[in-house]
């Protein structure tokens, strides 16, 4: 489990994988198609990030239906980039959508259920962040 909290951005572990340098990863972040190159220090200003677990039960989600479900982060803005990370558990035929800060120290996750049957979600860790 990832530690949650403030972190400093620069204390973080930094991929150390074989990526050229001059390769290009593209980065989905509150709904907004970025790119950065290796090392690029991106997104610019960003120095802190805060970030919370937590234990989530989702509601039964009907065929084709959007589900939202509020996370609380401390600290959280709008206007901030957020992001979430679903427990790996998560059932087959979920996708999350692109989450974002709604009110203040609030994250919402939006769950789609592409499937042709509703789908009751295991209750499950979820992780909500911002880059501050």
């Amino acid at each position: 489990m990832p530690p949650t909290g403030e972190r400093k951005i620069s204390e973080m572990t930094a991929y150390s994988g074989n990526v050229p340098a001059t390769a290009v990863v593209p980065v989905v972040v509150s709904g907004a198609n970025y790119k950065a190159q290796v090392n690029q220090i991106w997104p610019p200003n960003i120095t802190t990030l805060l970030s919370n677990s937590q234990t989530v039960d989702p509601p039964n989600i009907a065929a084709g239906a959007i589900v939202a479900i509020d996370l609380t982060l401390n600290g959280a803005q709008i206007g901030q980039l957020c992001g979430v990370v679903p427990p790996n558990t998560l059932e087959a035929g979920l996708y999350l959508l692109a989450p974002r800060v709604t009110s203040a120290n609030t994250v919402t996750a939006y769950i789609w259920n592409s499937t042709t049957s509703a789908i009751d979600p295991a209750s499950g860790t979820w992780i909500a962040y911002v880059l501050t």
